[in-house]
């Protein structure tokens, strides 16, 4: 099989790749010889065949003869197989290998740059990236990738012209429309409305393109738009992070239409029902207590519609039929109780103290 070979200058070579401290390696050349004759030995070892060095007094030749792989073209499907198992260590020597080679796809270079910006090296990746982009100019991909790399190190006009290239060339690049309304979320939430819109019908359930579409419908005060986003962000998988963030910016925008709809005010209901919630769990058994709040929490996960007084919610933990503000504060009211510093991710606090007082001094006792 033939060997695959490729010469390296030392200092092209990152430091980031290397346990050892970089002033240590410049302040000791010879060192720094071996640490690279060592990384690559060991990395290309890993990857099976024989690993043979020659180190010359600037750089260093690198001759691999792979076990079962043969020639560039099989040599990057590998490293492309590494980058999606996340193997990104294992991948990059490969990476590195074909980028040094005499010709080099710009394909090749464009995934080694987008590896390099994934683990913020953004100086090397904009290095491979910029290179890339001059010899695919007609690629969406490529520009996309240079506008996150440019993005990541806060150099946003560039990449909004990056993107905006990527997008001119491919409209309908998801990944485009993602990142360009990422960059515009906070300083144009209308026009991020628009990139996000069109990339959620593409990636129709992708939870985080819905996410930052329901937050850019927040910060764009579309308040009743962003819940129902929100909400289909949340069923795609209840139990994310990202979820998680969807249900708190839910849980803002029903304490703000709460609010208004009493014109900024104290919510007698709300007062009524945190008054009935201390009467339901004074002296109840803690357990009770944590149930009837940990499954309203759960159920608040989809959504609870606080502005509709129907009664038209069950649960497990406790009978009847209850409206969404009512549960909203029974599990205000059990946060309180089962854990005072917590927030409970609503603000009821002047009801619940009205309701507190109007507890302690005549509507006491158990139901």
């Amino acid at each position: 099989m033939e060997p695959f070979r490729f010469k390296i200058r030392y200092s092209d070579f990152s430091p980031a790749l290397l346990a050892i401290d970089p002033e240590l390696l410049r302040a000791n050349p010879d060192m720094h010889k071996k640490a690279v004759a060592g990384y690559f030995q060991s990395r290309f070892a890993k990857l099976g065949g024989t690993v043979a060095l020659q180190a010359g007094e600037d750089d260093i030749e690198v001759q691999w003869t792979p076990a079962r792989l043969a020639g560039d073209k099989e040599v990057f499907q590998k490293a492309l197989e590494l980058l999606k198992e996340g193997a990104y260590d294992d991948a990059e020597p490969l990476l590195m290998a074909l980028v040094a080679r005499p010709e080099c796809d710009p394909l090749v270079r464009m995934n080694y740059g987008m590896m390099l910006s994934d683990r913020s090296r953004l100086e090397e990746a904009l290095a491979q990236l910029e290179t890339a982009a001059e010899e695919m100019q007609d690629s969406a991909d490529v520009w996309n990738a240079l506008g996150v790399a440019y993005q990541r190190k806060g150099e946003r006009s560039k990449a909004l012209a990056a993107l905006k290239r990527s997008n001119a060339l491919d409209p309908d690049n998801p990944y485009t429309l993602k990142n360009l309304g990422s960059l515009l979320g906070k300083s144009d939430p209308h026009a991020a409305i628009e990139y996000f819109k069109r990339a959620s019908e593409l990636l129709p359930k992708d939870q985080q393109t819905l996410y930052f579409y329901g937050l850019s419908l927040y910060n764009a005060e579309r308040y009743g738009e962003a819940v129902g986003v929100l909400r289909q962000a949340i069923e795609i998988a209840p139990h994310t992070e990202t979820a998680d963030s969807a249900m708190s910016l839910s849980t803002k925008i029903a304490h703000k239409n709460l609010k208004a709809a009493a014109g900024g005010k104290l919510r007698p209901d709300a007062v009524l029902y945190c008054r009935e919630a201390l009467r339901k769990f004074e002296g109840a058994p803690v357990e009770v207590t944590q149930a009837v709040t940990f499954e309203v929490a759960m159920l608040g996960r989809s959504g609870l519609d606080i502005n509709n007084a129907d009664k038209k919610y069950m649960l497990k933990s406790m009978p009847g039929e209850f409206s969404g503000l009512e549960l909203v504060c029974y599990m205000y009211v059990g946060t309180r109780i089962l854990a005072p510093d917590a927030d409970p991710g609503i603000d009821l606090a002047q009801e619940y103290e009205v309701a507190l007082e109007l507890h302690r001094g005549g509507g006491g006792g158990t139901q």
